[in-house]
């Protein structure tokens, strides 16, 4: 933004922080920088961004801290999309923490998304992260800094380990493992490539139903299919906060107008089975959610089911990966039944101020401590 309050400037670039209202208006540079790069372009486009944080900052109580790096002709070349909030540490001591947004760390209510990263325009990479770094070590007003999901070795990972260390305390933590389906020109091929018995749940249990049929939602019938996955999802893992969902089908309504929500519902006789909300950007498919009907998966494995039919749309469609992200189901970890990639995401804790360094090094002693247990003569006694 050209009218961003210029907060710094670091050879060679100038940084500018952006408010609300600079960031209201920012789609087209936004998209327009992140086609320049090399950020995922679903959980890090405008689209996403500004909704979650529409949806988020009053509840988290966040100020934002977007800042904006511009080259010395004035062409914007990186942004980083950050906020900063007021937390405690295990519910007791405060802290001020930096966080991307598109997460609230370690917080069950917020709308997790993964792949976050910095958006920097190719070739500009080490100046921005450079530039980052400097300004957040002369930024005095924050204890730590967290950077949740990020795939390793990503512009933000990069930040963390190569140059936050020099000033902060810097540990990865949970992990978590996700995981994607490069999609052949044709379902046969792909389902060629399943285990037997995936093979089976995903393909042959198609016998099994009555007239079946992939429903897509239409622009104007997104509401209806959001309530029955939420009626369906409540019913197997109980009721989420009223935050999730409104951010949800927000994001379900704009990428419907896009023409890029595959939000489907999967019926036998008439009879919903289950709802599937996927989202298309590119030659991508990005799976979010889905819930399926518990009385009618007697002798069915209905998510299977559900992921055989989407699949199929997709590579009809020319679709080229199918991104199951990260999570688990309710017994197993499902996804590596169907995904024969996998990606690590890790979160960068960066603890800034001393009481909270002297705090976690305490904490590990005692950790260390514990985990040895008894010497073997004390064993003994």
């Amino acid at each position: 933004m050209a009218n961003a309050p210029v907060v710094s400037v670091i050879d060679p670039l100038e940084i500018r922080r952006w408010d609300e209202p600079q960031f209201a208006q920012a789609r087209e540079l936004w998209q327009g920088l992140l086609q320049r790069s090399d950020a995922d372009p679903l959980f890090m486009s405008w689209d996403w961004q500004w909704r979650w944080w529409a949806h988020h900052a009053q509840y988290l109580r966040a100020t934002l801290l977007i800042l904006g790096f511009y080259s010395s002709d004035g062409d914007l070349v990186g942004i980083a999309p950050l906020y900063v909030r007021n937390t405690f540490l295990a519910g007791k001591l405060p802290l001020r923490r930096i966080e991307l947004i598109g997460q609230a760390w370690r917080d069950p209510h917020a709308v997790f998304s993964e792949y976050l990263d910095l958006i920097v325009a190719r070739g500009h990479e080490e100046a921005v992260i450079r530039s980052l770094a400097q300004w957040l070590e002369g930024e005095r007003d924050w204890d730590d800094l967290a950077l949740p999901y990020l795939k390793a070795g990503s512009l933000a990972h990069q930040l963390a380990r190569e140059h936050l260390a020099s000033f902060s305390h810097v540990r990865e933590v949970d992990p978590v493992v996700g995981y994607s389906a490069p999609l052949p020109e044709s379902f046969d091929l792909y389902s060629r490539g399943l285990a037997s018995g995936v093979r089976r749940k995903v393909l042959h249990q198609r016998r099994k139903l009555h007239n079946p049929m992939l429903v897509s939602a239409e622009a104007g019938e997104v509401g209806g299919f959001m309530e029955a996955l939420r009626a369906l999802e409540s019913r197997r893992w109980g009721p989420k906060q009223d935050l999730l969902y409104g951010f949800n089908e927000d994001v379900a309504r704009f990428y419907a107008s896009a023409g890029s929500l595959r939000l489907t519902r999967l019926v036998s006789a008439e009879r919903t089975l289950s709802v599937m909300y996927v989202i298309r950007v590119g030659s991508t498919e990005y799976y979010l959610q889905s819930a399926f009907e518990p009385e009618a998966s007697k002798g069915m494995t209905l998510g299977y089911l559900h992921f055989g039919y989407q699949i199929e749309a997709a590579c009809a469609a020319g679709v080229k990966r199918f991104d199951f992200l990260a999570g688990t189901g309710r017994q197993r970890d499902y996804k590596c039944d169907l995904g024969s990639e996998t990606v690590t995401l890790v979160c960068c804790h960066a603890i800034r101020s001393s009481w909270l360094r002297a705090l976690y090094r305490l904490r590990r002693l005692v950790s260390g401590w514990r985990s040895r247990g008894p010497r073997h003569s004390e064993a003994r006694e």
